[in-house]
């Protein structure tokens, strides 16, 4: 688990993981014990809208609903913060949560809801980003990044 490039296997999808962001979402994961927890990513894009930039990591609004093995994520204040970032050229690029005990895969349910916000025009992100911390059996951090392309299938993304 690192951060840095990662891009799915025919280099269609590019999203640069920056090294602070990837470490909030470990410390956040890290504080919230056996809990389930997450919020969003926000960043800029390069390259003319080919490389994804991750640059930070929100936590969870007020109003989410954590458990071991469920996260919801309340909207809170996430509005005005994304609108705030939205002047500087900084854009909702998608979810990131984490596994306590588990692997990092997408589960169904996380599936779908990334598909819905793909599809949902208040967004304005037809390929979102969802970004899964998780654990190995011996408790080691994993981590897994894809993109869900609005009307396409998932397209998982490795380290490069």
């Amino acid at each position: 688990m690192k951060p840095g490039l990662y891009s799915d296997v025919e280099g269609r999808f590019q999203v640069l993981l920056e090294e602070s962001a990837l470490t909030r979402a470990l410390t956040l994961a890290c504080a919230s014990g056996q809990n389930e927890t997450g919020g969003v990513l926000v960043g800029r894009y390069e390259d003319g809208g080919a490389v994804a930039v991750v640059e930070e990591v929100t936590g969870s609004p007020r109003g989410s609903i954590f458990s071991g093995v469920t996260f919801h994520r309340a909207a809170g204040n996430l509005r005005a913060k994304l609108l705030r970032r939205w002047s500087s050229k900084r854009h909702y690029l998608g979810e990131w949560h984490f596994h306590p005990g588990h692997s990092p895969d997408p589960s169904g349910r996380d599936t779908s809801t990334m598909a819905r916000i793909a599809a949902d025009k208040r967004y304005s992100c037809r390929e979102p980003l969802l970004l899964i911390l998780g654990q190995s059996p011996a408790g080691e951090p994993r981590l897994s990044l894809h993109v869900f392309p609005l009307g396409e299938a998932i397209a998982p993304l490795r380290a490069r």
